[in-house]
């Protein structure tokens, strides 16, 4: 165990992959839980890929009582860098890294308190593909403390900012238009799509 207090979520998890030797890392909120027995399969999708830098998977979402409010999305389906730059909640599941490819960045996730796992698992992408595998393992607990919550329009401008080049490198040249024209079906509320359409005004 290493000792939490006085740090941010971001700062504990870079500490413990960064104090860590295993193979894999991977992380779970303390308020959601995950389904243990789905790590395996998710283990030999990156076995059979040694050219990817993780996986994920499927998530539910749950109600502060446990009780599934959003069955998971078990559909085949490969992993969309698109729908990542565009939305931080797409790959929020179960995420399993190669350590290799999380490490050179963890200075960069700290500076985003409530997003540094989405900084993170886009970063690592600099290394190779993400995998999803299409399993039940992430429980996802929906209340009012949760840590997304105190997200900011500025937090999701810079984190889409700084990974939107590691994911673009995986989009078989798909433009910045197309980034922002996937925007549109979105709702104006998205924090995500303004904070896209805000960089597309700047850099266009």
């Amino acid at each position: 165990m290493i000792p939490g207090t006085g740090r941010t979520t971001a700062e504990n998890r870079a500490r413990a992959i960064a104090d860590s030797s295993a193979e894999y890392v991977a992380w779970v909120d303390p308020d959601d839980w995950i389904d243990a027995t789905q790590i395996e399969p998710m283990l030999d999708a990156l076995a059979a890929r040694p050219d990817a830098a993780g996986a994920f998977s499927a998530e539910a979402l749950v109600d502060e009582h446990g009780q599934i409010t959003r069955a998971p999305d078990l559909s085949p389906g490969d992993w969309r860098p698109l729908s990542q730059i565009t939305s931080p909640r797409y790959a929020h599941n179960l995420t399993i890294l190669r350590r290799s490819a999380a490490l050179p960045h963890l200075d960069a996730m700290q500076p985003f308190p409530a997003l540094s796992e989405y900084v993170l698992k886009s970063l690592a992408t600099r290394s190779g593909p993400l995998l999803r595998v299409p399993v039940p393992a992430y429980y996802w607990r929906q209340h009012p403390g949760q840590l997304h919550r105190t997200s900011t329009t500025d937090e999701h401008r810079r984190a889409i900012q700084l990974v939107s080049p590691a994911l673009r490198a995986h989009t078989s040249g798909l433009t910045r238009v197309a980034a922002t024209v996937a925007t549109i079906a979105h709702p104006s509320r998205c924090i995500a799509c303004r904070a896209v359409r805000a960089i597309t005004r700047q850099t266009v």
